[in-house]
C-alpha cells in the first residue's frame, strides 16, 4: 500500500495534468510527480519540476516478507510473478530516479518515473493475490508429505489463474489501487497546504492543490464504491468476517442492526 500510494504520489499529477494544456504539469503523488517532469518535458517549466524533486524527497518504499512450509508453494509462484514482472521494473528505474537525477535527460526522467509508477502497480497486483488468496483460496489442492518423520499439510497450485483470479482479488485489488490514490493525494495536498500556511513555495503548491485536491475527491468517492462491492463479496465468502466487522456476535435469524459508530 505504501509503495502504490508513493507511486500514486508521482504519477497522478503526471496523467491528470497531461491533458490540462492550459496549466503546466506538476505531480503530487507517485503518480502526480510524472506530471511535474512532462510539463517541464513540454514546456521547459521548472516549477512542476521542482514539485516532482520535493515529492521525490518524500518518498519511502517499505517492503516486507513472508513465507510459509504450509502456503510456501502458492505464495512462491505470486510473489515470484511480482519479482519478475514488477519489482526488477520499479527497483531498476528507482536507481536512475534517485541517483541518476543529473545524468540523464528529462525524457528519460520521465519515462523512468513512469516505470517505477507502473512496478508499483504491478507488485500491488501479485502482492494482493497473496494476500486475497488466503482469504478466499482458489485453485489449490493439500498434499502431505514427510517433513522429519512428520506428516505435514501443503497447499499446492493446481490452476494458476483459478488461484489469481480467486473470489476476493479482483475487488481487493481495485479498492487497494483506489487506495493508493486517495493516501497519495492527500499527502500531496497536505504538504502543500502546509507550505502555503507557512508561505513557502506558494506558486508550485497552488499548483499541486489544484490537482491534488479534485483527485483526493474523486478517489474518494471510489473507494466508498468499491468498499461497499467488498463487504458484499464478503457476505458470499466470509459471512462471519463481516458479523464480526459490524460488532454482531449473536447468530439471529432475524435481520441485524445497523451501527453508525462503535
Amino acid at each position: 500500500m505504501m509503495r502504490n500510494s508513493a507511486a500514486s504520489s508521482f504519477a497522478i499529477w503526471d496523467m491528470i495534468a497531461t491533458y490540462r494544456q492550459s496549466i503546466p504539469q506538476i505531480e503530487t503523488t507517485k503518480y502526480g510527480c510524472r506530471n511535474s517532469q512532462s510539463a517541464t518535458v513540454r514546456r521547459d517549466d521548472h516549477v512542476p519540476l521542482i514539485c516532482f524533486r520535493r515529492c521525490r524527497s518524500a518518498w519511502d518504499c517499505s517492503y516486507s516478507f513472508a513465507y510459509s512450509r504450509f502456503v510456501g508453494d502458492v505464495f512462491g509462484s505470486a510473489l515470484a510473478a511480482e519479482g519478475i514482472f514488477a519489482f526488477f521494473l520499479e527497483s531498476g528505474f528507482l536507481a536512475v530516479l534517485v541517483f541518476g537525477w543529473d545524468r540523464v535527460g528529462p525524457k528519460m526522467h520521465l519515462f523512468r518515473t513512469l516505470m517505477v509508477f507502473l512496478g508499483s502497480m504491478f507488485s500491488a497486483v501479485w502482492i494482493v493475490v497473496a494476500n486475497s488468496w488466503q482469504q478466499t483460496p482458489a485453485g489449490y489442492h493439500i498434499v502431505w508429505h514427510d517433513v522429519q518423520g512428520e506428516m505435514m499439510p501443503r497447499a499446492e497450485v493446481t490452476d494458476f489463474w483459478e488461484m489469481v483470479f480467486n473470489p476476493s482479488s479482483v475487488d481487493w485489488l481495485t479498492h487497494t489501487l483506489i487506495g493508493a490514490l486517495v493516501l497519495g493525494a492527500f499527502f500531496v495536498a497536505s504538504v502543500c497546504s502546509y507550505s502555503l500556511l507557512k508561505n513557502r513555495h506558494p506558486q508550485v503548491s497552488r499548483r499541486c492543490l489544484s490537482i491534488a485536491l479534485p483527485t483526493a475527491l474523486l478517489f474518494t468517492l471510489l473507494a466508498a464504491v468499491t468498499g461497499h462491492d467488498s463487504a458484499q463479496k464478503l457476505i458470499e465468502t466470509q459471512p462471519a468476517k463481516l458479523a464480526a466487522m459490524e460488532a454482531h456476535f449473536t447468530t439471529s435469524d432475524q435481520p441485524t442492526g445497523l451501527y453508525v459508530f462503535g
